[in-house]
């Protein structure tokens, strides 16, 4: 099987001139450097001091924790991705359309709650290697 060929005429072609595109400046990326083993540590350990806002119970298991400042974090994916954007109420009230009567609420004062690697520790039992500072 053959194909017909067709002349186009060189005076058609339009010239590109790649030029000043290979020439652009490629900006430089700058990536952060990685932590020492102390600063995660160190990392951890704030997050697992921060005092909770709120925790969420469904038959007494926890479902969900609120920080102090907001974070919210749902076990098992319960009502949402981890996020900041949600007060309790908005909390509660999705996690009241899966758990129904069975979901009770616990507010804490801003600093009274317990902290947070506490419930971490409830959720979880005992944490990973990565996780062993105890707040």
């Amino acid at each position: 099987m053959s194909y017909p060929v067709t002349a186009i005429p060189v005076a058609g072609l339009v010239e590109l001139n790649p030029g000043p595109l290979l020439r652009r400046p490629t900006p430089a990326i700058s990536l952060q450097p990685e932590p020492t083993a102390a600063e995660t540590q160190a990392q951890i350990a704030r997050q697992n001091a921060e005092p909770v806002g709120a925790v969420f119970r469904a038959n007494g298991k926890v479902v969900a924790v609120m920080t102090g400042s907001g974070f919210t974090m749902f076990v098992s994916n319960a009502g949402a991705p981890p996020t900041r954007e949600l007060s309790v109420d908005d909390v509660a009230s999705r996690l009241a359309q899966r758990y129904g009567a069975a979901l009770s609420v616990e507010r804490y004062a801003p600093g009274a709650g317990p902290a947070y690697g506490r419930i971490v520790d409830e959720i979880y039992g005992t944490r990973s290697s990565l996780l062993d500072i105890r707040a």
